[in-house]
């Protein structure tokens, strides 16, 4: 049927995309990432468990380091002060945040990068 030759072009095209993909995400061979694409999602991995282990750390400890005890049936108001970010113990509480939300920034980048550098050479390829 003609509808469905539309849905086999695309994807061909993105079986094309797909492979070249896997080339530049490539850690060895001759494609493989630069070293600075390597250290940006090395660093991002890295940071994400550093932030795991904070985060985790709260819940194995006597003594919560990033977030106060706080149940769902507790008084915002009343145990938080009426503000719910209050919940957060600064300064542990605020770096984990922050060292979780730099590093999926970076994640973030780094796919981008890599869908952005695989379309140039797609196109280079003249696929």
């Amino acid at each position: 049927r003609p509808e469905h030759a539309k849905v086999a072009e695309l994807t061909a095209k993105q079986a094309d995309f797909v492979k070249k993909y896997a080339e530049v995400e490539s850690w060895t061979g001759p494609d493989a990432m630069s070293a600075r694409r390597k250290a940006t999602i090395s660093l991002a991995a890295w940071l994400q468990l550093l932030a795991g282990f904070l985060l985790a750390s709260d819940f194995v400890l006597m003594e919560p380091v990033c977030f106060r005890k706080f149940a769902v049936n507790d008084s915002i108001g009343r145990d938080l002060n009426g503000n719910a970010l209050n919940v957060i113990i600064v300064p542990l509480g605020v770096l984990a945040l922050s060292i979780w939300a730099f590093a999926s920034g970076l994640h973030y980048f780094h796919g981008k990068d890599l869908t952005r550098l695989a379309r140039k050479k797609l196109a280079a390829d003249g696929e």
